[in-house]
């Protein structure tokens, strides 16, 4: 798919800003769980709690993107919890 349908299929459009040049980039989305996009969640899809705001259901807003070797991979997060996660010390490399 291109870059501008995922966005469309995350967003619902084009955030304003975003290079067009991008839009026709290759992209491999992840979606296993076939996640709404942010604007097929209603007319409030986020609240507001003490740590910042939360989606009021599950959706692929939420995800990471990834480019390795020229390929841009964007995965949902849905269902990652910090076991998922492996926190690296990080190496300085010596002069």
């Amino acid at each position: 798919m291109t870059y501008k349908d995922a966005m469309l299929k995350r967003l619902g459009m084009i955030p304003e800003g975003v290079d067009p040049k991008i839009l026709n980039y290759e992209v491999f989305l992840y979606n296993p769980y076939n996640l709404p996009g942010l604007h097929e969640l209603g007319s409030a899809p986020l609240t507001l709690s003490e740590n910042g705001p939360v989606l009021q259901k599950p959706s692929i807003v939420s995800l990471l993107e990834l480019n390795i070797d020229g390929r841009n991979y964007q995965i949902s997060l849905h269902k990652f919890t910090e076991s998922d996660y492996e926190i690296l010390e990080r190496q300085v490399p010596s002069p």
